[in-house]
């Protein structure tokens, strides 16, 4: 297992016990995930531009 796999690994480990413990729904956090990458992209785009 590659060093970035294990990584990308434990960090969804860490998120699915996160999840457990506070019982986040899941739909909103995703919803948050994406909205933050949709900002995120934009401002990539700001900056090449």
């Amino acid at each position: 297992m590659s060093l970035q796999k294990k990584h990308n690994f434990l960090f969804f480990v860490f998120f699915v016990k996160f999840f457990v413990k506070y019982k986040i729904p899941l739909a909103s956090f995703v919803n948050i995930v994406y909205n933050d990458f949709k900002g995120v992209n934009e401002t990539y785009k700001y900056w090449q531009a």
